[in-house]
């Protein structure tokens, strides 16, 4: 025990050997977060003393923190932990390579090491080479056409030439294509043969989405039917896969796309959807999917943006436009027209564990949370003996979620490449209005593709060693620079885990499964040091 104890303060002061304070400070908010404290005073002091002297400061001046004294802090053997050491652990990871794309779409393999000398001159050519990220699943809707047996999941996907993998390839900011890859998953993440296709759903124009231009492709299953949604636009798909012994075949639009009778519908307008659907013509693959668009809704109160839908406990729709600090949410009617009013929530939550936050000061400013993945049930089963809170123990479950902050601005890191700072928090609230956070944990990042992953998408080695986190001087080996959370589902088949999906850089798509239980840990418990050192490894 005191050699692990040992190998955390070591721990902490390779993190924190800059940390410096002043005999006085500026005064701080109570409203403040311990961590918060911390940081300001540390900006705010010029004497150099150690990270311990410091949080002995700030525990003697406010009560509020006395748990960041060392004394406690070590004796719970409790540290401030790296982004990349901070995520709960994944138990397995899976990266997709849509098998209908067409080589001429891809980086040969012969010339992956010379990119730079084999893309020379091309941003005139203008090669179409098509990068695959930003992932979003959803356990299937009811209200789906669906004969195949195996089917667990639809999955889309982001393709574009745009990519941030840390590699030279040619101008693809010249390129503003955005497609959309489309698949049926099997319940190991798997794709099932013959389901992937490509769409471009951009070619649409004002039908789907004003004439603005889809840049990903966000998933929601509400009320047993499939939403596909972008800044306020809000799509409906349905899935037919005739191929798989359905009675009637494949609709002949395949080949070429029928426009029938779609209409967009806005809020406050009291014209019925129409009876007929828009059915979508495959670019690639889909020889044994038909994918069709009933109707189009747009949220005339929901900014651009990222945002997340749920359902409430009782059915009802919502719009989630800010998971956090501060909270903002706004009803959706789904079947009807409704002048809708915001719910707004101010939280007065403690995160949960503590990290490198202490970094995010100027210029590393960082914006609001903003959605990210919503939701899931966490059960009482995997939190009633974490807390006592009421809102813990008098709901059946919580609903869970994983928000994304993104830096105010660009910075140039270590290879002279501009990037933003990226990363992700969990949050879980009450699955009834007005939907109070009950608990949130630090910051984190849920990383790279493991070796095995990389072996399914040539580009996944690549990226991690080329293009990794940095916040000033420090690298975050285990963090990509890009990283937001893009989907989030029940595990089917295995009621303890979830799947989270992601994209990696802009440039690997990745699903990964973890443990409800490990995730209520992260929400609720003060993380040790044990959490993320094994025993043997710190007596080494």
């Amino acid at each position: 025990g005191e050699q692990i104890v040992a190998s955390a303060k070591n721990l902490t002061t390779r993190q924190f050997p800059e940390l410096k304070t002043l005999p006085r400070h500026r005064p701080l908010s109570e409203k403040l977060l311990c961590t918060q404290r911390l940081a300001r005073w540390v900006e705010h002091n010029r004497t150099q003393q150690t990270l311990n002297e410091a949080q002995r400061s700030i525990a003697r001046e406010f009560k509020q923190c006395k748990v960041c004294h060392p004394a406690r802090c070590m004796s719970e053997m409790h540290v401030q932990l790296r982004f990349d050491d901070a995520a709960p652990k994944i138990q397995r990871g899976v990266t997709h390579w849509l098998p209908c794309v067409p080589q001429r779409h891809r980086v040969p393999m012969q010339v992956i090491n010379i990119l730079p000398a084999f893309f020379k001159g091309w941003h005139e050519k203008k090669p179409n080479i098509l990068f695959t990220y930003n992932p979003s699943l959803t356990i299937i809707p009811l209200q789906n056409e669906i004969t195949v047996p195996e089917a667990a999941y639809v999955a889309t996907f982001r393709l574009t030439p745009w990519h941030q993998c840390g590699f030279d390839t040619y101008n693809f900011k010249a390129r503003k294509v955005n497609l959309m890859g489309f698949t049926l998953l099997k319940a190991d993440l798997s794709i099932i043969n013959g389901t992937d296709a490509v769409y471009d759903i951009n070619k649409y124009g004002d039908l789907v989405n004003r004439g603005k231009k889809f840049n990903n492709f966000r998933l929601f299953a509400l009320n047993n039917t499939l939403y596909l949604t972008e800044d306020s636009t809000l799509v409906e798909l349905r899935i037919r896969t005739p191929g798989w012994g359905a009675a009637d075949t494949l609709s002949k639009s395949n080949s070429k796309a029928r426009m029938v009778g779609l209409s967009s519908q806005k809020e406050g307008d009291h014209r019925k959807p129409p009876l007929k659907r828009t059915i979508l013509s495959a670019a690639y693959g889909g020889e044994g999917i038909e994918l069709s668009i009933p109707s189009v809704r747009i949220l005339n109160k929901a900014p651009d943006g990222n945002f997340n839908l749920f359902q409430s406990q009782s059915g009802d729709v919502f719009l989630e436009l800010f998971p956090y600090r501060p909270r903002k949410i706004l009803p959706v009617y789904l079947n009807k027209f409704h002048n809708a009013k915001y719910i707004n929530q101010e939280e007065n939550v403690d995160e949960s564990f503590t990290t490198d936050q202490y970094r995010l000061k100027r210029p590393y400013l960082m914006e609001r949370d903003r959605g990210g993945a919503c939701c899931v049930k966490l059960e009482r089963e995997f939190t009633q003996d974490l807390s006592n809170r009421s809102a813990v123990q008098n709901n059946e479950y919580l609903l869970l979620g994983i928000s994304s902050m993104r830096s105010l601005r660009r910075f140039k890191n270590s290879k002279n490449v501009e990037q933003y700072v990226f990363l992700s928090r969990l949050y879980a609230f009450v699955p009834n209005p007005p939907f109070e956070v009950v608990v949130a944990s630090g910051l984190f990042c849920f990383g790279f593709a493991s070796d095995e992953e990389g072996n399914v998408d040539r580009y996944a080695k690549l990226t991690k060693a080329k293009n990794v986190l940095e916040i000033g001087t420090v690298e975050y080996e285990g963090c990509p620079a890009v990283q937001v959370a893009t989907g989030i589902a029940e595990k089917v088949g295995d009621d303890s885990r979830v799947v989270v999906s992601f994209g990696v850089n802009d440039c690997v798509p990745r699903m990964v499964e973890v443990d409800k239980r490990d995730m209520a840990n992260h929400l609720f418990k003060a993380l040790s040091l044990s959490t993320f050192i094994d025993p043997e490894d710190a007596l080494s």
